[in-house]
C-alpha cells in the first residue's frame, strides 16, 4: 500500500510549522505546542463522562454527546480550539500513539476543513462553522464549487455494542487518524532509509516499538500496512519509490 498523498502532505506541513522533526521516538507534546491550538488533558481512567466532568469545571463551552464508555484518548473542538484527553492510566507508547491518533483527527478532520473555508471564504467563512451565522447564497456556491464544507463540527465517538464505528464515514475516519498518525511517528521515508526493510518481517514489531515508541498491537497494525505477507517484492522500496513518482508528476 502507498502512503496516501494527502497524510504525506498533512504531515510534512505538521512538521514545517514545527520548524524541524522531533527525534525519535516521537513525544509529540512539545510540537504541538509550538504549532497548534491543543490543550493535553490527562485524565486517570478516561471515560467520556470524566472527560465531560473536566470541561463543566473549566466552563469549557463544549458538551459530548455520547454514551458513557473507557477511553484512551478522545479530542473536544471548539471555535478553532481543541482538547486532546489522555488515559493517564495508560502506558507512555499508548499515550504516545493515543495522542498521535487525536493530532491527526484535529489535522485532518477539524483544521484542515476551517483552513480550506478561510482561505476561500476568508475569516467570515470561520463565523459559518463556528455556527455563528447561515451561510449566504454566494458562499454556498463557493462551496459546492470547492468542495468545502460548511459544517466543520464532526461527532466520531458513536459505537456498536461491540464497539465497532456506528457508521461507515466514522470507521473511515478512524483509519485516516490511524494512517496519518504512522506516518507522524514513523514516516515511510524515514523508515525506507534505516536497516528496517533488510530485517526479517517478524522483527518489524519490535523495531517499530523499540526504536519508535509504538504500542505493540499498533506496530502489528503499521505492520499489516506497511508489509501485507502477500506481496513478494521489498515494500519499503516500492513506496519510496511511489513517493518520488508523485513528487515528479507534481
Amino acid at each position: 500500500m502507498n502512503v496516501p498523498v494527502w497524510a504525506a502532505e498533512l504531515a510534512a506541513t505538521f512538521w514545517a510549522a514545527v520548524g524541524e522533526p522531533e527525534p525519535f521516538p516521537r513525544n509529540l507534546r512539545n510540537a504541538i505546542a509550538r504549532t497548534v491550538p491543543l490543550t493535553i488533558v490527562s485524565l486517570p481512567n478516561l471515560r467520556i463522562e470524566s472527560a465531560s466532568r473536566w470541561l463543566e469545571k473549566v466552563q469549557a463551552p463544549c458538551r459530548i454527546e455520547s454514551s458513557d464508555r473507557p477511553l484512551h484518548g478522545m479530542l473536544v473542538t471548539f471555535r478553532g480550539l481543541g482538547f486532546v484527553f489522555l488515559n493517564g492510566a495508560d502506558g507512555e507508547d499508548e499515550q504516545r500513539y493515543s495522542l498521535a491518533h487525536e493530532l491527526s483527527h484535529f489535522l485532518r478532520d477539524y483544521w484542515r476543513p476551517r483552513q480550506r473555508v478561510r482561505q476561500q471564504l476568508g475569516d467570515a467563512g470561520l463565523e459559518i462553522l463556528d455556527g455563528d451565522r447561515m451561510a449566504s447564497i454566494e458562499e454556498r456556491a463557493v462551496a459546492a464549487i470547492e468542495s468545502l464544507p460548511l459544517q466543520c463540527q464532526t461527532h466520531l465517538l458513536e459505537r456498536t455494542p461491540d464497539g465497532s464505528p456506528a457508521s461507515r464515514s466514522i470507521g473511515r475516519a478512524e483509519r485516516d487518524a490511524d494512517r496519518l498518525a504512522f506516518e507522524l511517528l514513523a514516516p515511510v521515508f524515514h523508515l525506507s532509509g534505516t536497516d528496517l526493510e533488510r530485517r526479517p518481517r517478524g522483527e518489524w514489531p519490535d523495531v517499530l516499538h523499540n526504536r519508535y515508541g509504538f504500542p505493540r498491537w499498533a506496530a502489528e497494525q503499521y505492520l499489516r500496512i506497511l508489509s501485507p505477507e502477500e506481496r513478494s517484492e521489498p515494500l519499503l522500496f516500492s513506496l519510496t519509490d511511489a513517493i518520488r513518482a508523485t513528487r515528479r508528476e507534481s
